[in-house]
């Protein structure tokens, strides 16, 4: 006697791996991106870029490690409590102050935030401690070995603002 084994659509489901949660960097932001509630971020997280300023094209399985791996992220958006304990104030003035604000580069760990997809852009939901650094030159990072693919419009208005902030 054979049995007929009878599929169940329900059960076949594909699995997006992290790499697919990496939006090209130069897809503009889609507007009305959704406040984060209380102590959370939205930031954007930035790939690998597949070939090296030497010319070097990365092995598709390199791009993926470094992609799980390396986050480095634009901050889009910070809800309203983020960073509002006490230990979170200047010591002088007394006056709250966030450790990070909306347009900085900051870098978080590999299994940290919700991943989003918001009108086909990624972005990735964190609470406020899990940011671990702020990033004063976003391709801090970099060497021979691989880089970050950040347009050179946002390196341009990240530093403009950096530079601004620390007058």
């Amino acid at each position: 006697m054979t049995q007929e084994i009878s599929s169940n659509n329900f059960q076949a489901s594909t699995r997006l791996d992290d790499n697919d949660f990496i939006t090209d960097p130069r897809v503009p932001d889609p507007e009305n991106i959704p406040e984060p509630l209380g102590w959370h971020l939205i930031v954007r997280p930035y790939p690998v870029a597949d070939t090296t300023s030497a010319g070097i094209i990365m092995p598709q399985s390199e791009i993926d490690f470094m992609n799980q791996n390396l986050n480095i992220a634009r901050v889009i958006k910070i809800g309203a409590c983020a960073w509002n304990k006490s230990s979170h104030t200047d010591k002088d003035t007394g006056e709250r102050f966030n450790w990070v604000n909306e347009g900085d580069f900051v870098s978080f760990p590999k299994h940290k935030g919700g991943r989003r997809k918001f009108k086909g852009v990624s972005y990735v939901i964190l609470n406020d401690d899990e940011i671990v650094e702020r990033l004063v030159d976003p391709l801090v990072f970099d060497n021979s070995r691989y880089e970050i693919d950040i347009p050179q419009e946002d390196l341009e208005t990240y530093n403009t603002i950096y530079k601004k902030d620390s007058k």
